[in-house]
């Protein structure tokens, strides 16, 4: 038995210049932080011959390219796999719609386990290259580089898309970093999800157009001021980036926002946030909050009913927590 858990990850600032269409172009940067939510996915010897899968629905076949479940299809073709294997897959929170990285994770977490049920060794930037590859290439999915690279990686990271495609990644994380973020940071269930997909097709398309290119540049060029907020814990200054961002990124593409969370986004700010974004493609998943550290306790009462997800910056990345003797694919 193999069992990986991969994390979750927030972005900060520069979500958009991950996407081929930009970076191609103008290069990108962004800066997220991985969290203490993690996809798992356990690989087992399967005894009677084959493959199982068992995620949110089950499969049973002889080889990997006949599963329907794209994301497995491909990682397994990918890895030249070619055995007999039960595969399952839990998550702490629902596995789509989130914002937060969920495919990705379970990407690169899937990608972690299966390798190392193979006897394959791979460093985090190979993990996170191969669900890239996976996810962009072989599935065709309109998404930037970001959340692999965070699933794998893990902490708080600067991370840079050449024109090329190369993604440098630089550490940002220190115990002392993840406190002032973990103490000024604060995520929201907004209570409704959405197929991130739809919206990255028309953001990605949008790019083709001056105005959404300049929003684009304007969001990139938010990075570095994060950097700085990050590095010397000023949580005005986060404030501020953060609020741009959410200003920039809410006219990219429509879907990003709507009515219902332009609504609990002005109760966010009545209730005493710095500032507020919906993570990841936006049209759903979770609220980021910027708030005072000595005021969450105040923001929590007043923000009520909206339900909080507490967190901790994870610092470790994709991981394999189980590994027994008996694995051999």
């Amino acid at each position: 038995m193999i069992v990986s858990k991969t994390p979750l990850r927030v972005s900060l600032a520069g979500g958009g210049s991950d996407i081929p269409n930009f970076y191609e172009s103008h290069g990108g940067a962004v800066v997220s932080l991985a969290i203490n939510k993690n996809v798992y996915i356990a690989c087992h010897k399967l005894y009677s011959g084959g493959i199982n899968l068992s995620y949110s629905k089950t499969e049973r076949v002889i080889a990997p390219s006949e599963i329907s479940h794209p994301l497995i299809r491909e990682t397994l073709l990918a890895l030249g796999f070619a055995g007999d294997v039960e595969i399952g897959s839990f998550a702490d929170i629902p596995a789509s719609g989130t914002g937060l990285g969920s495919s990705s994770a379970f990407t690169v977490g899937l990608l972690n386990a299966m390798s190392t049920y193979m006897g394959k060794t791979l460093s985090a930037h190979e993990l996170a290259e191969m669900a890239c590859d996976v996810e962009i290439n072989r599935c065709g999915e309109p998404i930037g580089k970001q959340d692999q690279f965070a699933a794998a990686f893990g902490g708080v990271n600067l991370m840079r898309f050449s024109r090329k495609g190369n993604v440098e990644v630089e550490s940002l994380y220190s115990p002392r970093v993840a406190s002032f973020l973990e103490s000024t940071l604060m995520l929201f269930d907004l209570g409704f999800g959405r197929k991130a997909s739809e919206i990255l097709a028309r953001q990605s398309e949008a790019m083709k157009e001056n105005d959404s290119i300049q929003r684009v540049v304007a969001i990139k060029n938010l990075v570095r001021p994060m950097v700085d907020a990050i590095v010397h814990a000023d949580y005005v200054e986060l404030g501020k980036i953060v609020h741009e961002s959410w200003i920039q990124k809410r006219e990219l593409a429509q879907g990003v926002s709507n009515i219902q969370i332009e609504e609990i986004h002005e109760h966010a700010m009545n209730s005493g946030a710095l500032a507020a974004k919906v993570v990841g493609a936006g049209g759903g998943g979770f609220l980021l909050v910027v708030v005072r550290p000595d005021q969450k306790s105040d923001f929590r009462r007043k923000f009520k009913p909206i339900r909080e997800l507490s967190f901790n910056v994870n610092e470790t990345g994709s991981e394999v927590v189980f590994s027994d003797e008996d694995n051999e694919a």
